[in-house]
């Protein structure tokens, strides 16, 4: 059943994705969206850093973005590595943490906590795994995918509540955070990212 729900998401946001890959050129592969991902973290720590929400949140959806268009390209060229698989979830963790720390602290700190701790969490039993001789891997799964869409979602409220001065949508933001909390509870129990 996780497989079907898999594969609709990916029936979904695929084609769309696929308009873009006339556009985008052959040296453009999944590994460099992935990698350009984590080069652009610094960038968007140092903006958060400095209180410029609207510079962060335009970094922060382009880079959110790559993590979309790295799987279909890497799908819809034929280009799935190893080495894509294992680096394309570890970039949304860091993504995410460095994102979370940042502005979740500032609204609930309980929150940033928990979404940075279970990603950390993830990580360590990953490497602890190799280390052990486990086949435990940190590809991504239909819990993994559903708990970052909703920390997207989540973070992405709260730098609007920032932007615009609206502390209600820090309290929604929560709500989505939580939810994503959940998944990710779901997503180590099942050995997955």
């Amino acid at each position: 059943m996780l497989e079907k729900i898999k594969q609709h998401m990916e029936n979904f946001f695929d084609p769309f994705c696929r308009l873009f890959f006339p556009v985008i050129p052959m040296w453009v592969t999944p590994n460099r969206l992935t990698i350009s991902r984590l080069i652009g973290v610094p960038f968007l720590i140092y903006f958060l850093w400095q209180g410029w929400y609207v510079g962060s949140l335009v970094l922060f959806i382009l880079l959110a973005l790559t993590d979309m268009f790295d799987g279909a390209l890497a799908r819809g060229r034929n280009m799935i590595t190893e080495f894509g698989t294992l680096l394309d979830p570890l970039a949304d963790k860091i993504l995410i943490a460095s994102a979370s720390l940042i502005l979740l602290i500032k609204v609930n700190l309980t929150l940033a906590i928990l979404v940075v701790g279970l990603d950390v969490i993830v990580i360590v039993l990953g490497a602890v795994g190799k280390l052990i001789g486990h086949k435990l891997t940190l590809k991504a799964n239909i819990w993994g995918k559903t708990k970052l869409t909703l920390q997207v979602l989540g973070i992405g409220l709260v730098f609007l509540g920032f932007i615009f001065n609206f502390v209600w949508l820090h309290n929604v933001a929560e709500y989505f955070l939580w939810a994503a909390i959940g998944f990710a509870i779901i997503s180590i129990v099942k050995n997955g990212a």
